[in-house]
C-alpha cells in the first residue's frame, strides 16, 4: 500500500508541473520592446464593426515596467494601445511585446502572457514587425 501512496503523491508531483514546452514561443521583431510589467487601462473605443462579433475595443493603455527583456526604452511607464474584446487584467504582471507607432513615442500590444507560468521567447527576433496577434 504505501507504494501506491508514493506512486500517487509521483502523479499529482508530476500533473502539478506546469510547462510551456509544448507551447509556441513568443514571436518578437527586432525593433520591439519586450518586457515585464503591468497594463493599467486609461481608456476605451468600441470599434464599431457590425461584423465583429467579438465586440472589440481599442484601449488607452498604460504599461508599468518592471523589467525590459528585449529592446531599449529609459521610461518606467510607456504609452501604449490594444485591441482587445476585453480590458486587460492589471492585477498581476505578464510578458508584454510592444512594437513602436509612428506617432507620440507610444508602442502598440502586440501579445501578451500572465507570468503565472513564464513565456519562452522565441531564440532570436524577426526582422519586423507583422502587426498585432
Amino acid at each position: 500500500m504505501p507504494s501506491a501512496r508514493l506512486a500517487l503523491l509521483g502523479f499529482l508531483l508530476v500533473l502539478g508541473c506546469v510547462s510551456t514546452e509544448g507551447e509556441p514561443p513568443l514571436e518578437y521583431a527586432c525593433n520591439d520592446l519586450v518586457v515585464i510589467g503591468r497594463v493599467r487601462t486609461l481608456t476605451e473605443t468600441a470599434l464599431d464593426d457590425p461584423s465583429d462579433i467579438l465586440r472589440r475595443s481599442v484601449w488607452g493603455l498604460e504599461i508599468r515596467i518592471k523589467r525590459v527583456i528585449h529592446g531599449a526604452d529609459a521610461r518606467a511607464v510607456v504609452p501604449a494601445v490594444g485591441v482587445s474584446h476585453a480590458s486587460i487584467r492589471g492585477d498581476a504582471d505578464m510578458m508584454i511585446v510592444l512594437s513602436p507607432t509612428a506617432y507620440g513615442g507610444g508602442y502598440e500590444v502586440r501579445t501578451l502572457n500572465v507570468m503565472d507560468v513564464r513565456p519562452r521567447l522565441a531564440s532570436h527576433c524577426t526582422a519586423t514587425s507583422d502587426g498585432p496577434t
